[in-house]
């Protein structure tokens, strides 16, 4: 999940209870989208707000939800039954996310980090990279986790399977499984209509 935003009570949970390999990063994290309708009334509470259009818009988090959200996100990630790798960019979230743009969040991006640090159980990759999420060393790493995580995926008639061949599953078969044969998990790959 890679700028990704969605306001599903769920997020996150389908790929962790699936086994499915997870590389996530809060693409996004620091702001909310709402209709423009209901600007005013974050506005009024001393938000940052700004409207994109007719019908979205976006308010700033506060220090406590960047932390409550974060801890959730641990939360979620930490019951994976699958490997799992987060890539933190330390220089911004997104597009308006760094130094003289208008939702720039140091205080922001360092409590996520920290709730990652001291939240995430100790199997799942931690990557804090110096950088913005735009910047080609953000792309590079993700594009390297991506090929070792996913390393022995295969699709076959829409449906995908993980198979557990690669050593980046290795600590994950070790966790009271039958070591004998590799793990096998499918799902059908589905489209949105």
């Amino acid at each position: 999940m890679v700028n990704a935003s969605c306001n599903s009570t769920r997020r996150m949970e389908a790929a962790s209870e699936m086994g499915i390999p997870q590389i996530v990063s809060p693409g996004m994290w620091g702001l909310f989208t709402m209709p423009t309708a209901d600007m005013a009334r974050w506005a009024a509470e001393g938000r940052f707000t700004v409207p994109h259009n007719e019908i979205l818009g976006t308010a700033k988090m506060t220090l406590d939800e960047m932390v409550a959200s974060s801890k959730l996100m641990a939360t979620r990630l930490n019951r994976s039954n699958g490997p799992v790798a987060v890539v933190v960019p330390a220089q911004g979230f997104h597009h308006y996310d760094r130094a003289g743009k208008m939702y720039d969040n140091p205080q922001g991006r360092r409590a996520f980090i920290e709730v990652m640090r001291s939240h995430l159980k100790p199997t799942i990759e931690l990557h804090i990279l110096d950088c913005h999420i735009n910047d080609s060393e953000f792309v590079d790493k993700v594009m390297e986790l991506a090929g070792r995580l996913f390393q022995g995926i295969v699709v076959r008639d829409n449906v995908r399977q993980l198979v557990n061949l690669t050593p980046a599953r290795e600590q994950w078969d070790r966790q009271e499984r039958d070591t004998s044969k590799p793990q096998v998990f499918s799902y059908k790959l589905g489209r949105s209509s």
